[in-house]
């Protein structure tokens, strides 16, 4: 059958869907397409198979746990219980997070759909929380592992209900900018500390909740770089020039948190994003705003820590000891750790008298955390997860920027199935961006301990609804038609 200028394949696998992905049909008058993914009308009547006018109205039904999902997102990144307090007893993230897994199973069973589940990430991710309530029974303190399992359970539950309710290119472009928006409230927090003198450690900038840390709140920026990047690449003047505005307010803010890790990230980021641009300007830009920022760094740096003379700095060396204190920690207990969220509780355990301190500390390495934490158990699945993301968004980046360059590309493959054929070029930029944030996560983690933070597993839904969107069959396009970009 065709109807408006495309043939669509007549596949059993492709039942389960609700309605095909806007972002892979052809654009409409205006060349916009719905956010939440509604398959645009066909000429002469309605879309026929599998795909078509039997999916459309439970398509409709799936809108209020997407739009859930964004109220979530916008409430985690303006920790709205801390600024207005009345809201603090009724907790709003975490009743509208239920109210949105509720809203979920309700949809999936109208629309007769499983819940999904995208191999490897999501079977990893399972994999890292029963590993963690492994680590419960046998923890320094069972109770307060209990309590963390309990938070990254939460972590869990929203990520694989982020994975379900992107189910296209539209949804998940929706769900990164409300994170790209979102996080002006952290920014311009951060801003508004530095400059009315409300800092940490008497020199750097944090905000409030779960960016109070300088450093967690660098990273949670760093990583979102890429991706307001990738949403400024397309659409209207004003629309693109507000995204990298949002972009260029970040940069003060990571920077006024005076985060060394938050630093190497985002130069990594910014490095990775250079290297895959093939225009001079770029490279140009690049190397004059490296200048200016060698050049004008060192003034501004007001942190008593800078990049000199690590070997004699004090925090530098309490990094290095909590991450040789969290091996020995692992050594003692190989299998399941010292217990979720209690490398703190070990510290007087284990650190030698000699080793420098302020007081207990958790390990800094984030991949050290999980190994001491959670033992082999959950090291593997953990690091597993990390490792199959940068590589399955690594593949779809390269190969489906390769699939827009060469016409008549037959097939893209990739770890765990990662595919597209003709429409990987689409989904190709998302997944670079993706790429380059986990690169940056990983960079801060070098030198911070974020195993029970929310950004890792908001990355991992966003890689994992990614590749499964990458999987689903596209449009044949007619023979005096190609599939418009």
């Amino acid at each position: 059958m065709t109807a408006s200028g495309v043939k669509y394949r007549q596949d059993a696998a492709t039942r389960p869907l609700r309605s095909y992905p806007a972002a892979f049909l052809p654009r409409q008058a205006g060349g916009e397409r719905e956010l939440g993914g509604r398959p645009p009308q066909a000429r002469g009547g309605e879309v026929e198979g599998p795909l078509g006018s039997d999916r459309r109205h439970g398509a409709r039904r799936g809108r209020l746990s997407y739009w859930l999902v964004l109220l979530f997102l916008a409430l985690l990144y303006s920790n709205a219980a801390l600024l207005v307090p009345a809201l603090e007893a009724v907790r709003p993230a975490q009743a509208v997070a239920l109210l949105a897994l509720v809203v979920l199973a309700v949809e999936l069973v109208v629309a007769e759909r499983a819940f999904r589940l995208v191999w490897p990430e999501s079977y990893l991710l399972l994999g890292f929380v029963a590993a963690a309530a492994l680590s419960v029974a046998g923890a320094l303190w069972p109770g307060y592992a209990a309590e963390q399992l309990a938070d990254l359970a939460k972590m869990a539950a929203v990520s694989l209900l982020v994975l379900n309710v992107a189910t296209d290119l539209g949804r998940l472009r929706g769900i990164a900018t409300v994170m790209v928006v979102g996080g002006l409230f952290p920014a311009l927090g951060t801003l508004q500390h530095y400059a009315t003198g409300q800092l940490v450690e008497g020199s750097r900038a944090g905000w409030i909740g779960i960016f109070e840390n300088p450093n967690e709140l660098a990273y949670s920026l760093v990583i979102l770089l890429p991706l307001a990047l990738y949403l400024a690449r397309d659409g209207s003047l004003p629309r693109r020039a507000a995204l990298y505005g949002v972009a260029a307010i970040y940069l003060p803010a990571i920077f006024v948190t005076f985060s060394r890790g938050g630093l190497l990230a985002l130069a990594v980021v910014i490095g990775l994003s250079v290297l895959r641009s093939r225009k001079l300007s770029v490279w140009v830009l690049a190397v004059a705003g490296g200048i200016v920022c060698l050049a004008f760094a060192d003034r501004l740096w007001t942190r008593d820590e800078g990049f000199s003379g690590l070997r004699a700095d004090t925090t530098v060396q309490e990094r290095l000891w909590t991450i040789r204190v969290g091996l020995e920690m692992f050594a003692d207990r190989p299998l399941t750790g010292v217990g979720l969220g209690c490398s703190m509780l070990g510290w007087p355990l284990y650190a030698p008298a000699d080793a420098p301190s302020n007081g207990w500390l958790h390990s800094h390495n984030t991949l050290v955390q999980a190994l001491a934490e959670t033992g082999l158990a959950g090291f593997v699945p953990f690091a597993g997860m990390l490792a199959a993301a940068l590589v399955g968004t690594g593949r779809l980046a390269r190969r489906g920027r390769a699939g827009g360059e060469r016409a008549g590309l037959g097939g893209v493959g990739g770890v765990g199935g990662v595919g597209g054929g003709r429409n990987a070029h689409l989904i190709a930029p998302l997944a670079f961006a993706l790429h380059a944030s986990l690169w940056g996560f990983l960079a801060c983690g070098l030198a911070g301990g974020f195993v029970l933070s929310w950004f890792p597993y908001l990355l991992i839904a966003l890689v994992a609804a990614t590749r499964a969107v990458s999987r689903q069959p596209q449009p044949e396009p007619a023979a005096d038609r190609g599939v418009h970009e």
